[in-house]
This record gives C-alpha cells, structure tokens and sequence, in this order.
C-alpha cells in the first residue's frame, strides 16, 4: 500500500481560521536516557506564524508514584526557530513578514534524573489552539502533550522520536497517506493508534477536546474512503472530500519482552493540527519496491516484503512527477533501518532515484516489519509537493543467535570462540568466513583464530536449516575486524646535541597519539629534552594498541673560545667559560680553568655533558717566557784567525734561556748577524773593534752589547836559536804560536832526514842531541775552522843551531 505524507501544496488561500489564530500547529515531547537515571528531556514545538510568540522557556511537569516535580526546558539555538514552512526560494511567509501561510518549529531541550518507577508521566499543555471546524471552541482549548515511561522494567529507556515533521496542510480530493517515521533507539517494537487529542489533559476539565458530531478520534475529517491506520507501521491514510481545518492525535506505544512477558514500557504522542485546501498541483509520488525494475512504473506498488534471513535486500526507489512538463524532484530518507545505506542519484531532476542496500543480521528477525520512509519533494512555487512513502520489510527465518553477539574486534594473535544457539526446528548448521565454507569444532562451536584469518574485516556466518525447503533458513552472522597489534620500541634513552632533531618512530600502526604534544603521526621530530610516549594503534580508536616511552635529553651546545695566543712572563690563567659544564684539559685537568706556567698548546673539550658528540675544543698557545737579565759577556780581545763563541744567557747561572721559548737575534756593527741560535760563533773579521747585540724576544725584547776587539796575532818564524843554556833564545820559540793550537812542526836535517816532530808544538824544541847547523822546519799552522774555509797554513824555511 501507498504511504505519503503531505506538506504543502502549491498556492492556496486560506482564511477564517488565521484572523484567529493562536499558534499551535503541532507539539511532541520525547526523552533519551543519558546513562544512569539521567534523561535528556526534549519538547518539539511547532508554531503558526502567523499567531502569537512561541515561549521562551517551557515547563514540563513530572509525576509518578515514586515522586513527583516540574522541570524547565531551556530553547536550543537558533533562538529565532527554524521555519520548516516547505516553500520554493525567495517565497516570504508570515515567519519572514510576508504573506504566506509558514510554520517554525523550536527546540526545548533539559535534563533530569528520574528515580526507577513504573508510571512516570511527563507532560506540557498550553493554550490555545488555532481555531477548527470539528471540535468545540477550540480558541479556548489547550494542547496537552504527554509521554510516559517505566523505567523501573526497562531502566536507562530512551522513547521512539519522529523522523518526519507533522503535515498541517493537505489537499482536498487527493489521497494522503501520512508516517510520522518513529523511530526507537533501542530497537523495541512500536504500535500506533489515533487518540482523542488532549485539552488539560487527565485530572483536567475538560481532559480532553470534543469533536463536532460526525467527528471522532479515528474520523476526524470527511474522507472517502475513511481514515484509516496502521497500528503496526504507522501509516495514516485519507482522501478529504471537503476544505476543512481539524485536529487529531498519534498515540505511540513502546513494547519489550521483558522475561518472556510483552510489557508496556513507554508512549510519545504527537497533537497535530490538519487543513485541508483546494491545490492545483499534482503530487510528486515514488514507486514501491520492486528490486528488477529500471524506471518507475505505477504498477510498483508493493511497499511492504517478507525477506529470508541472510538474503540482501537491494532495490531502486524511483519518483515521478505526473505535472507537465515534469518538475525537478529531490528525495530522502528517514534512516529508519540504521544497519542500511541510502544513497540517491539525478537529485533535483525528474528522475531522482534512491538506492537501498541491506543485509539484516539476526537481531531483525521478527514478525514486526522493519521500516523506513522516503520523502519527495517537487519545485513547485509558492508552495513545493512533497509526500512521504514508508517501506516495510518483515525478516523471516529459523531463529538462530550467535553468542557472544555483536561485531568484534581481535588484535592480531588473539582468538574467540563462538557459539550458535538455534530453535528447535534446527537439523543442519553450517558455517561460512567471509563467504567460504569452513570447519567448526563442531555444529554450534566455531573457533576463531585471528592469525589465520589475517588483518581485516571478516564475515563469520552460520546458516540452520529444518532439513526441508519450504521455510526460510535461519541466519547470523558477525563482522570481524582483526586489527594488526603493534609492537612499539622507540629504542633507548638518547642524548641530543642543542640544534639537532632526534625523529622518534612508532613504528607500524594506524593511529599514533603522542605525549607530549598530542601529534597524530607516525614519527615525531624531538628537539626538547623530556620523555615521550608514544600509543600506537593498530586500528581506528581500538583496544589494538602498544605504547613505548623514551627520555631524549638535549645538551646545550657551548661556546668556547680560549682567546688569541698568549705571551706571559710568569702565569696565566685560562677560562673556558660555561660555568657547571664538563671540562676535558690537555694537562688532564677536568676544571674551567687551569693555571699555565710553561709554553705549549693547550686545548680543552666543554660539554654539558662529554663524550656525547656534544663536545666543543679550542685550544690556544701560550709562551711562558720570564724577563731576563741578559747578557752576552765581557767585552773581549780575539786574533782575526779564532773563532769565538758568544752566547745569550742570564746573569744568574741557574736560570737557563733554552729552557723559555725565547726567539733570539744577533746585530754585528749594526747589520743583522748569524741565526736566530742562542749564541753566534765570530772569526775572521777585520782587526780592530767591533759591536756585538744579542737580542733574546719573549713577551718582550731584551738585548745586551758587548765590545770584540779583533787582533792580527801575526806569527814571526826565527830562523836561528842558540841552545846554550842562558836562557836566551835556546828554543825554536814562534810568538803567538799559542793562538794556533795543534799546530804541526817537522825538522829536517840537511841530508832530509826528519829529526823531530810534533802535532801540537809548544815552541819547546832545543835541538837536543842535535849537532850545530843548518837544518829544515815544515810548520803546519792550524786556523782551526776559521770560517773562511782554510784550516791549515804551511811554512818552510831554514833553522840554524848555533851554540
């Protein structure tokens, strides 16, 4: 059957009942369980724009057996309301100033704590209502909207709500089907009836409105055929013969088997005000379910099917719209099957189509059909068409439950074991994972084994049959998920270096969270010292996770700088600053500073921590070099042919220049001389005196003079002695001979026969034992090394004994 539900209609006028009006147009009251005995207590009010203002606050009245109280309920944002008035763009109502008829609709929403009880009562009245043509004075009659709740049998209940906005317009002459689309949380099963709306409600006077005759609760407006409902699904159905403006109520309870006992454990209800007009549009409809099909046909008019457990559900939703040329068309839905998707395609075209997929698991198996709605809506101006079909799809089958039930999820490496409970009618089981056959331990015991079944999402599936094939086989199944576990190690505790960036990493997973920080990705740049923890997920937001924890210490990077080279004459004192650090000396001290009394290089390693790469050297060269009292010696006498050594050194005898860094240089007669030795050696310079300056620099230049006067030492060679023991002339005697040591003598005879000999005469030959005569003499002169390249310089001549 064809299920609809009508907002609006194009253009029409309506009057009378404005000029009137208060501004009711619609109310429901609803309560969702927040946890505990804490409910969240929502009032849905529709107001008439074209009435008065809607109520800042509301006020909701609790009673019960247990206890009793009144609550506030506080207007959610938008403040303003939302207009709800289905009119094409640009089209101004009464909600914006304008003339059309338009409604808003505004949230009340608080919470409070109702104790267990089995008959609490909820309820909000407030006049009046808008005028109409089937109750009596209805300008003075109020809107009394209760909803009721036993959560003593059903603790923590949250009531069914309506998906759907209520209709206050409809069109004379053509068929309206209208589903509030309830839809109840926890899945309990919902039965509808028509009630007489309240006026003050039960205890009131009067409790209720009274219809005209010739209305009544189940016909309130002239209809051919009659008004008609659905107690399972909701659907109200009626073709109005007569422009009217009526009121009537939906009663909504909500059921449980609790204990093997159907018990009542809550109602909503919804008061709506209805109008009839005369419409010129031709309303938009959709097809029924029809899963072969490939175009709307009107014949498609199944709305409600029996399905097999485990078979998929999947058809097209096609609109039409029977004005021509055709109007653009937009549908929704309701999301009435939650377990389902919906998607829609040519949106805002004449062939907009809805797409419904469905695989229902066990927990619909049930004789109560599962329904959704589907809204469509033309572009009519001023007003658009739109109608609501409800779709109703009952599952049938062997009952059979998977225990533990629900969807799960495994870290890999872990696995569960599942168990299948049937009715009584069960003969065959089988089991199936992700559409394969597999092996159980046995018919109603499958063992799962998350290694084996590798990560993803998985399908484990037990199908029962009776052992015939006239009934629908029983199904369940549940989804699951193994997530990969991960194994994090973020290695050991590590030291930086001050600039660096030490990049952690979690390692494999799907969601990382790290402290601190509170970054999401896989690896995270460390430039701080601190600990850090990393979770890592192997999943989204499950239980798959591993955590690691890792110090990362970042050393500051010192600064040193020992300074330029040093030139000290007694100590000094060397610094390498950054006070608490560590301190590696080339002397093996382990202090800032050392005291440096001797020349060398000295380098030291600063860190806030050594040995870690964090190490910063400098070194610096120091000459130690005390002030001297130079001196190069007393003046000084020479022959020209002898070398002299003078050297640099200190008047005190027990300090030793050699052993300072001391540079030295020589100046002779104002010319730079020699190297830069401690001492020069001098010879062969021009007789007469000369100016020696030694110089020896350390931190600063010292110097020191001496006068070296420089004889000829010429030698005058005898060429006859008289060895007569006077003591005169009795040795072959050469004056100055004595500058000339190891000089060589050799005396001949005059038959050439050599008489004497010396390698080192000292002018002492007599010529002992030697006759008076004439006789040779080879003198070998020694210069020693001279420096003018000649050593040795010979003599000859005659030597005459003469006694």
């Amino acid at each position: 059957m064809k299920k609809f539900l009508l907002l609006t209609c194009i253009f029409f006028t309506i009057t009378g009942f404005r000029a009137n009006a208060s501004h009711i147009a619609g109310c429901d009251l609803s309560y969702t369980c927040i946890g505990g005995n804490d409910y969240l207590i929502t009032l849905t009010f529709y107001r008439d724009c074209s009435g008065v203002t809607e109520p800042t606050n509301v006020v909701i009245d609790f009673t019960s057996s247990c206890s009793s109280f009144s609550a506030t309920l506080n207007k959610l944002p938008p403040i303003a309301g939302v207009e709800v008035t289905p009119v094409c763009p640009g089209q101004v109502t009464t909600c914006g100033g304008g003339t059309l008829y338009g409604l808003q609709k505004f949230v009340y929403q608080g919470q409070v704590t109702l104790v267990p009880c089995s008959d609490w009562t909820m309820s909000y009245v407030l006049c009046c209502r808008n005028p109409s043509n089937t109750i009596n004075a209805p300008s003075s009659a109020s809107m009394y909207i209760p909803a009721t709740l036993n959560n003593l049998a059903a603790p923590c209940n949250s009531s069914p709500t309506f998906s759907n906005a209520p209709a206050t317009i409809i069109c004379n002459g053509q068929q309206f089907c209208f589903n509030h689309g309830a839809i109840d949380p926890d899945g309990d099963s919902l039965v509808y009836s028509l009630v007489t709306p309240y006026d003050l409600g039960p205890g009131g006077s009067p409790p209720n409105v009274v219809y005209i005759n010739g209305y009544t609760a189940q016909q309130p407006l002239p209809s051919t055929p009659p008004v008609t409902m659905n107690p399972v699904t909701g659907d109200l159905c009626m073709t109005p013969t007569q422009n009217i403006t009526t009121v009537f109520a939906v009663l909504v309870q909500e059921w449980r088997t609790i204990n093997g006992v159907p018990t009542l454990i809550g109602t909503v209800l919804r008061d709506m005000q209805l109008t009839v007009v005369t419409c010129n549009n031709t309303l938009p409809i959709i097809a029924g379910i029809n899963p072969n099909a490939t175009q709307y046909s009107p014949n498609d008019s199944i709305f409600a099917i029996d399905v097999c457990l485990g078979d998929t559900v999947a058809f097209n939703v096609f609109s039409h719209d029977a004005d021509v040329p055709a109007q653009n068309l937009t549908i929704n839905w309701n999301s009435g099957i939650p377990d389902a998707t919906w998607s829609v395609t040519a949106n805002n075209t004449p062939n907009a189509t809805g797409h419904f997929f469905w695989i229902p698991n066990s927990s619909y198996l049930s004789n109560v059909p599962n329904c959704f709605t589907v809204s469509v809506q033309d572009d009519n101006c001023p007003y658009v068409g739109t109608q609501t079909f409800s779709y109703c799809i009952t599952i049938k089958g062997i009952a059979v439950d998977l225990y533990p039930g629900g969807d799960t999820l495994l870290c890999m490496g872990e696995s569960y074991t599942l168990y299948a409970h049937g009715d009584t009618n069960v003969v065959n089981y089988s089991w199936e994972v992700d559409g394969s056959p597999a092996i159980p331990v046995n018919d109603t015991t499958f063992f799962v084994n998350s290694a084996t079944l590798g990560a993803g999402n998985h399908t484990i599936k037990v199908t029962v049959d009776d052992g015939s094939m006239t009934s629908c086989p029983g199904m369940d199944y549940i989804n699951v998920k193994v997530v990969p576990m991960p194994n994090v190690n973020l290695g050991p505790d590590t030291v930086i270096c001050q600039g660096q960036t030490y990049t952690l990493d979690g390692g494999p997973g799907a969601q990382y969270f790290w402290l601190p920080g509170n970054q999401t990705t896989q690896t995270l740049a460390v430039t701080t010292t601190g600990t850090y923890v990393v979770e890592v997920d192997g999943g989204q937001n499950t239980r798959c996770k591993d955590y690691d924890t890792i110090f990362v210490k970042v050393l500051q990077v010192p600064v040193v700088d020992l300074g330029p080279d040093l030139c000290v004459e007694d100590t000094v004192t060397l610094n390498a600053g950054n006070p608490g650090f560590e301190y590696s000396w080339s002397t093996g001290a382990s202090s800032q500073t050392i005291l440096v009394d001797h020349s060398g290089t000295y380098t030291v390693t600063v860190a806030e921590e050594l040995g870690h790469n964090c190490d910063v050297t400098d070194n610096v060269y120091v000459r130690v070099v005390p002030v001297p009292e130079l001196t190069i010696g007393p003046d000084s006498t020479v022959c020209q042919h002898q070398s002299i050594e003078i050297k640099a050194r200190d008047k005190d005898p027990n300090f030793i220049l050699t052993d300072y860094d001391y540079t030295y240089a020589w100046m002779l007669d104002g010319s730079p001389y020699g190297q830069a030795d401690p001492f020069i050696v001098l010879s062969w310079l021009s007789a007469g005196p000369h100016t020696i300056i030694g110089y020896a620099a350390g931190c600063d230049i010292y110097a020191d003079t001496m006068i070296l006067t420089v004889q000829l030492c010429e030698l005058t060679i005898p060429n006859i002695i008289t060895p007569n023991g006077d003591g005169q002339n009795d040795r072959f005697r050469i004056p100055n001979l004595e500058y000339y040591p190891n000089s060589e003598l050799f005396i001949y005879n005059r038959w050439g026969r050599k008489v004497y000999e010396s390698s080192n005469y000292q002018n002492d030959w007599d010529g002992t034992d030697h006759s008076d005569g004439v006789y040779f003499f080879l003198l070998r002169v020694n210069y020693g090394n001279a420096g003018n390249g000649e050593q040795w310089k010979e003599f000859h001549g005659t030597l005459t004994i003469l006694r």
